[in-house]
């Protein structure tokens, strides 16, 4: 029924979640390589609508585009709208698989531009979130990445599972 956000309890069916609510939480809990590849991404797209871009033709262009928005406009309605939303973005999931498709396109342009550094960089970049997962046992299913500090996470749902009430 209360949702901890920023160190404040709130009740969602109450209507007194904040709006940034679903954002914040998507970028806080998605690893940071993730989101410079899609920050990338966005960026080749939009160059590509400017006939600058590197990697998406017309007709893939519009596939791509069409993919993104119908996987991130509803994620995008229920912030502009504040519809109720429990605890966590779980129940948006599904607007991931755009910011997915923005990370593959970023890691695309990256390869095209320096196959062999990008190849390496990404690979240290994910080994970098294994190791950081690996330091978190057994909390990983609460991931958070480093923009939440250690003592910043405890102003954040940890589960909806009740898992940390051991912990605490």
């Amino acid at each position: 029924g209360q949702i901890l956000f920023e160190g404040a309890i709130f009740d969602p069916v109450a209507g007194e979640l904040p709006r940034r609510y679903l954002i914040k939480l998507i970028y806080l809990t998605t690893p940071l390589f993730i989101l410079g590849l899609a920050a990338v991404g966005v960026f080749e797209l939009l160059h590509s609508f400017c006939g600058k871009g590197k990697i998406l033709a017309l007709p893939e262009r519009v596939l791509f585009t069409a993919a993104c928005l119908c996987a991130l406009v509803p994620l995008l309605v229920a912030v502009a709208t504040g519809s109720l939303v429990y605890n966590g973005w779980r129940h948006f999931y599904f607007s991931y698989f755009g910011v997915i498709l923005l990370a593959a396109l970023g890691v695309a342009l990256l390869l095209g531009w320096k196959p062999k550094l990008a190849g390496i960089c990404l690979g240290a970049l994910i080994a970098a979130n294994a190791v950081g997962l690996a330091l978190e046992h057994p909390n990983q299913y609460a991931y958070y990445n480093v923009l939440v500090s250690r003592e910043g996470q405890l102003e954040y749902e940890t589960d909806y599972w009740g898992l940390s009430t051991k912990e605490a």
